[in-house]
């Protein structure tokens, strides 16, 4: 059994699960809640850098960071690959996926932000990162043909990034001007692997 160091919160362990129970693997991935701002000392020996997720594989092994974890989730059982390894396909999906890691970037630091005392500059500096998931929000809005149904980690982590934009940023319509982009979301965020890693605030 591997073990997940997890928030119910965080985006970025959300699309390591969605990656787990596409490829049928969830059993395989036992879960640990960890408080990512009051890590334990087990946690922290576990991973020095105390970011999550973190996975600790069943020989021992530590694997960091959303990106590699999901390389490794994708080794597991015996589903067709969702990270593409050659073919026309494999840099537009790379870019995807990089591109809908940068909205989970800024939105969290957003969050982060939003949490602290109001400021003139902090605010500033909250607007510029929003700009940016606007931005890459309109370029994924004028490539609708490059969505499927959570068939690569490009789609997983487009939609990923939907829902913590929903979960966290309910108050910005960010369907308004999109429409293919919500059509699709409200496809994909309807399927099992989606429901059953739904975020949640922390306990």
């Amino acid at each position: 059994m591997h073990t997940l160091y997890f928030s119910p919160a965080s985006p970025y362990v959300r699309k390591v699960l969605v990656m787990a129970h596409l490829r049928d693997v969830a059993d395989q991935i036992e879960i640990k809640s960890v408080d990512a701002f009051n890590p334990t000392p087990e946690f922290l020996a576990v991973n020095p850098l105390g970011r999550l997720p973190a996975l600790v594989t069943q020989d021992g092994a530590l694997i960091a960071d959303s990106r590699v974890i999901c390389q490794f989730v994708d080794t597991l059982g015996s589903a067709p690959p969702l990270i593409l390894q050659d073919g026309p396909r494999r840099f537009p999906d790379l870019t995807r996926a990089a591109l809908a890691d940068g909205i989970l970037d800024s939105a969290i630091l957003i969050r982060q932000e939003s949490m602290r005392p109001t400021e003139d500059a902090r605010t500033a500096h909250m607007t510029w990162h929003w700009n940016k998931i606007e931005r890459a929000l309109d370029w994924f809005e004028a490539r609708p043909d490059a969505l499927n149904t959570l068939m690569s980690q490009g789609d997983i982590a487009i939609a990923c990034a939907l829902g913590y934009l929903d979960f966290r940023f309910g108050d910005r319509d960010w369907r308004a001007t999109r429409p293919q982009l919500a059509g699709w979301y409200g496809r994909v965020c309807r399927l099992p692997a989606m429901q059953a890693t739904a975020p949640a605030a922390p306990q």
